[in-house]
């Protein structure tokens, strides 16, 4: 017979742990009863040890889930703050027509509020960023539904971070550029909607 606890404490696992069910049984029933004891003791010892353990991985586990499903709660809960925010903005923009775009456009001084709303625009539209080349955006018949139908989802971290030097600025607001032109603050609003949107869904 063998005897297991002649073994050191590694040696006697490995070797139990490599023994069939017949060699096993036949060993633990040739051993001494206080041998038997101690081997059973020592086994009940590992097993209390797993499980000490494999209840800590499961508590860690939880503890993980729980703060992985907050955050997946709070992105959702700003993701629908975002969203009709952004539908308001589009509709502002609907609610334009070529006469506001043209007024704007008109702007032989425009005030810092009208130009920066306009770069950003421009910006976001993947376009150059300047008040000369939004001035003609501005004539084209076609730029106010290529805006109102800009594709949410195509920004680029590159993109949002030309923006923020707009957007970031705390006189950047709807208020400030409708109060100099209601198409300057419909484009505001959009610019400042389009962007909290993005930066939400990253």
């Amino acid at each position: 017979a063998i005897d297991v606890l002649s073994m050191g404490s590694g040696a006697s696992s490995d070797v139990v742990s490599s023994m069939s069910v017949e060699d096993l049984d036949e060993a633990i029933y040739d051993m001494p009863a206080q041998q038997r004891k101690q081997l059973l003791a020592a086994k009940r010892t590992e097993l209390d040890s797993l499980q000490v353990s494999v209840e800590v991985d499961e508590a860690k586990l939880e503890e993980e889930a729980e703060d992985v499903q907050a955050i997946a709660s709070q992105l959702m809960r700003t993701l629908e703050n975002a969203t009709p925010a952004l539908d308001i903005a589009t509709d502002a923009l609907h609610k334009l027509d070529n006469a506001a775009l043209h007024g704007l456009a008109a702007f032989a001084e425009p005030p810092e509020i009208v130009v920066n709303t306009m770069r950003a625009v421009m910006t976001l539209m993947q376009k150059s960023p300047s008040w000369e080349a939004a001035k003609k955006e501005l004539r084209d018949a076609s730029f106010l539904s290529h805006v109102q139908g800009f594709d949410k989802d195509s920004i680029s971290d590159a993109t949002l971070h030309e923006v923020d030097k707009y957007t970031n600025d705390p006189n950047f607001t709807p208020a400030l550029a409708a109060s100099m032109s209601p198409a300057a603050g419909a484009f505001c609003q959009w610019v400042q909607a389009m962007n909290n949107y993005s930066k939400v869904v990253r």
